[in-house]
């Protein structure tokens, strides 16, 4: 065999078993990155269902300084984010399933104001807000 053959054989043996390796890598990337991204939906969907036992009502006072929450739902609900014209508000609380609470709100609202009241609840020590569940009441 001539010098010139073994080279070739050698960049030939270089190049398969640098493609390989780079199929090898590229295919561990693509797992990681698929299960990641069903772990991603699948929580998703497990709030997405959670979320729909989640009902609430809410009341504003006459002086728009008080808001009541009656929780109608199956979860108990740990805070109420107040979105308004100046901002989202959140109200630590702990409204049990079936149970009212009256909060105070430091937002100042003035009639013809409407608010969103957003219920939040927890899932495995994680506070969830339940967007799609939001109630919308007026000063």
């Amino acid at each position: 065999m001539t010098k010139q053959g073994v080279s070739l054989i050698i960049s030939w043996v270089l190049l398969i078993g640098f493609a390989v390796t780079l199929g090898i890598i590229v295919s561990q990337w693509m797992q990681e990155q698929a299960e990641h991204t069903a772990t991603t939906v699948i929580d998703e969907k497990a709030r997405e269902m959670t979320c729909r036992d989640v009902a609430l009502n809410a009341f504003l006072s006459p002086s728009c300084d008080t808001i009541n929450i009656s929780n109608k739902g199956l979860f108990t609900i740990h805070e109420i984010n107040i979105r308004s014209q100046f901002g989202t508000e959140p109200l630590p609380t702990l409204i049990p399933p079936h149970q009212s609470q009256n909060l105070n709100i430091r937002t100042s609202l003035s009639p013809e104001d409407s608010i969103e009241v957003i219920p939040v609840i927890q899932m495995e020590k994680t506070n969830v807000p339940c967007v799609t569940r939001k109630t919308t009441t007026t000063c």
